[in-house]
């Protein structure tokens, strides 16, 4: 999805609607629109006039979102059972139709590391399905054809153009297969930061507000742990690579440069 971010930059320059009006020749209503995100698209010649008046490059003015997003609020720890109740926080910036999914994680803790488990049986199987549809559907930008369609198509041709005497048809199908499960993990570790996030930020309230778990979560008072591993063992229906399971694994300052670059951006 393109969003335009002339107002941001128009406030940071401190140029009014009418300066920019005055100067480029285009309509208040024009740049309003622009700025705010109404207009269908934008002529060369205004993004031209535009551009050179305030002095800045094209990303500057015009940047690109992705059309799904989510985040992650854990709700609550049960210290003693060991399970993290969560909601998956869903957004669909193409027609505004968001949704906020529970689920449930089991989790070891041991010497400054905790596990998750991904999902306990708490978890609807529905719940399941949308949720690892969401974070699939991060990676690729038509929302018309979901990425497990995508993915399954593009094997099932290797297969069958697979020549068995043919090394490099072998060579080819073996890269995709690569490139496949890749982009799987790239796109799941995205979900497994933005849940590292909000356990340890839970853990940090549990401790202030006194829970004596929390309290006792690691020696010398810390509340964040030197790594987080995540284990998959649920996978869509129909994805390539569904009868194998995903782990990852996140230290601490994996952890805290994603935080820092999520911030800068």
């Amino acid at each position: 999805m393109i969003r335009f971010s002339l107002k941001e930059v128009m406030s940071d320059k401190k140029v009014s609607i009418q300066e920019l009006s005055d100067n480029t020749g285009l309509s208040r209503t024009t740049i309003s629109n622009i700025s705010n995100n109404l207009a269908q698209g934008i002529q060369l010649d205004t993004l031209d006039k535009i551009l050179k008046y305030l002095e800045v490059s094209v990303t500057e003015i015009i940047e690109f979102q992705s059309d799904y997003s989510f985040n992650i609020d854990t709700v609550s720890i049960d210290y003693e059972m060991n399970t993290i109740f969560s909601k998956f926080n869903f957004k669909n910036h193409i027609d505004m139709q968001d949704a906020s999914i529970p689920f449930y994680v089991n989790f070891e803790h041991i010497n400054r590391m905790t596990h998750f488990y991904f999902f306990n049986e708490q978890t609807k199987d529905n719940d399941i399905t949308f949720i690892m549809a969401a974070i699939l559907k991060q990676g690729y930008d038509t929302p018309i054809q979901p990425i497990p369609d995508f993915l399954e198509m593009k094997l099932t041709d290797d297969l069958e153009n697979l020549d068995k005497e043919n090394p490099e048809s072998l060579l080819s199908l073996l890269e995709n297969v690569t490139s496949i499960k890749k982009l799987i993990n790239d796109l799941f570790e995205t979900f497994n930061f933005k849940f590292a996030l909000s356990f340890s930020d839970k853990i940090k309230d549990d401790y202030n507000s006194g829970n004596s778990f929390a309290l006792n979560w690691n020696s010398n008072n810390r509340t964040i742990d030197l790594a987080y591993s995540f284990s998959w063992d649920v996978m869509p229906e129909g994805l390539p690579l569904s009868d194998q399971s995903l782990t990852n694994v996140l230290t601490y300052e994996d952890i805290m440069n994603y935080a820092q670059n999520a911030i800068q951006n």
